[in-house]
């Protein structure tokens, strides 16, 4: 099988900008499209119109939130999101050049493993996913995946959230500010240089204030668990097969996450240090107002919750790939209650379901489906906490660090 080539050319890499994994702003090429060189806290983006009291709030904050409020860290696009995706079966066969034409040219062959973690998504029964190597260095994919999709990582936050890329009826393209909101990622749209909040995929300054983009369900897995529940996945290239804003130079974070596993991902050895504290990784479910957060090493210990949110009775589980899962426990009419059957099925109502999925694959409800009670994976408690701050915790769990 031939090789594809690939020429990734790192002179000129810049330095680390911080032990968060910032990729550093890096030169371009003569015939790439220049990068800006102020950020967004120099150049407020255009005021939002209409009156203020209709913007509403996020975290209990009334919008829009000033760019003073943001903690101003690299250039606008030092993090290049990705504009042009590339998928393929896997990463195998890949072979990258550094430093081509230079005495420094070396050869690398990133491969995925078995326990990479992806962000995975199906929609209208096509699975992709997409590895957090390439989301720690991008943080940001404009993808088209049965209509304008975004795909979104912070790694200060350890939240992924996907979200139709589409405001007002118009497809928009997102970039990295470089600017942090409660310490979350605070993306830009191209059109109109709204600033966006990526907890809550909802425009905190500028022009398009209080606009909400509507999320699609994923899940934060390992690629392996992905793969063997959806065979035929597609996957995400790393670049240059998919290609950043401003494709040039990558920076040192977004060159280092090709070649090895991304870090503080759940069920990692790097991960182990950080699950406690503010660095716990916890599910939240929304129902109305009320809102609930599962600390994984609460479910991990349990194995299976079966609980009540603003009156909707949900199951919380771990499924392969330490993947922290919720559903609603209502099928048909009945409220069923869950126990743990087996590392990839749960029991209830005479069926089996899958944890991943929550399909029932046999019994009087084979076929059916439950419906996801959050959209969102797992993230960080802080951050969960930040934007939900009256938040709940299920079972008797002590952040160490708060």
């Amino acid at each position: 099988m031939h090789r594809r080539q690939l020429l990734l050319g790192l002179a000129g890499v810049g330095t680390a900008a911080g032990a968060l994994g910032y990729a550093a702003f890096t030169p371009r090429r003569d015939d790439e499209a220049p990068s800006p060189t102020s950020t967004p806290a120099e150049t407020e983006p255009p005021a939002a119109r209409g009156d203020p009291a209709d913007y509403g709030r996020v975290a209990d904050e009334a919008l829009p939130i000033p760019v003073a409020d943001m903690l101003n860290g690299l250039p606008k696009d030092a993090i290049r999101s990705i504009t042009e995706p590339a998928f393929g079966p896997d990463w195998a066969d890949l072979t990258i050049t550094h430093f081509p034409g230079t005495e420094r040219e070396f050869q690398t062959e990133p491969r995925l493993t078995d326990h990479d973690t992806v962000v995975g998504v199906v929609r209208e029964g096509e699975a992709r996913a997409y590895p957090l190597r390439v989301l720690a260095g991008h943080e940001v994919v404009n993808d088209e995946f049965h209509g304008p999709l975004l795909v979104t990582y912070c790694p200060v936050c350890a939240s992924s959230i996907v979200a139709v890329r589409e405001v007002r009826g118009e497809e928009a393209t997102f970039g990295v500010s470089g600017l942090l909101w409660k310490l979350n990622l605070v993306m830009y749209d191209r059109e109109t240089r709204s600033l966006w909040t990526q907890a809550e995929m909802v425009a905190i300054n500028g022009e398009l204030t209080g606009e909400r983009l509507e999320l699609v369900p994923s899940t934060l897995t390992k690629w392996g668990a992905w793969r063997e529940e959806f065979p035929d996945t597609a996957v995400l290239l790393p670049p240059p097969l998919s290609k950043p804003l401003y494709y040039g130079q990558p920076g040192m974070n977004a060159t280092g996450t090709y070649l090895q596993p991304a870090t503080r991902a759940p069920g990692s050895p790097e991960a182990a240090d950080f699950d406690r504290g503010q660095f716990t990784h916890v599910l939240g479910v929304e129902y109305g107002v009320a809102a609930r957060a599962y600390p994984l090493p609460v479910v991990v210990e349990e194995r299976v919750v079966n609980d009540v949110v603003g009156g909707v009775p949900v199951v919380v589980t771990v499924a392969p790939g330490t993947s922290l899962v919720a559903y609603e426990r209502r099928v048909r009419g009945r409220t069923l209650t869950f126990e743990a059957w087996d590392d990839r099925h749960l029991r209830a109502g005479g069926s089996r379901w899958r944890r991943l999925t929550g399909l029932a694959v046999d019994g009087p409800f084979e076929g059916e489906r439950l419906v996801r009670a959050t959209d969102v994976p797992q993230l960080f408690w802080e951050t969960w906490r930040d934007f939900n701050p009256d938040t709940t915790v299920y079972g008797d769990y002590t952040f160490s660090r708060d």
